[in-house]
């Protein structure tokens, strides 16, 4: 069970906030601009779920993935 949720784990628990989300705009518990921004962090997670599954890095260096450590702090003078 594990492997077949392996990577859709955060979509299935997005879009079951969208139907929970829904359910209770239904059900007069919540308002409509309520249940809209709850279907939007719903899809935002799953938006930022699908760009980190790319493996991408956008040209960012990460230092510990290619096993090359960068000081980010390496060109910060000291002001002593």
């Amino acid at each position: 069970m594990k492997t077949y949720l392996k990577g859709k784990k955060t979509y299935v628990t997005a879009f079951l906030a969208i139907v929970a989300a829904a359910g209770s705009y239904l059900l007069d518990e919540i308002p409509l601009q309520d249940m809209i921004e709850a279907c939007f962090a719903a899809l935002t997670a799953m938006t930022i779920r699908a760009a980190i599954g790319k493996g991408d890095s956008g040209g960012i260096e990460t230092g510990g993935a290619s096993g090359h450590e960068s000081d980010p702090m390496s060109g910060v003078q000291d002001e002593r």
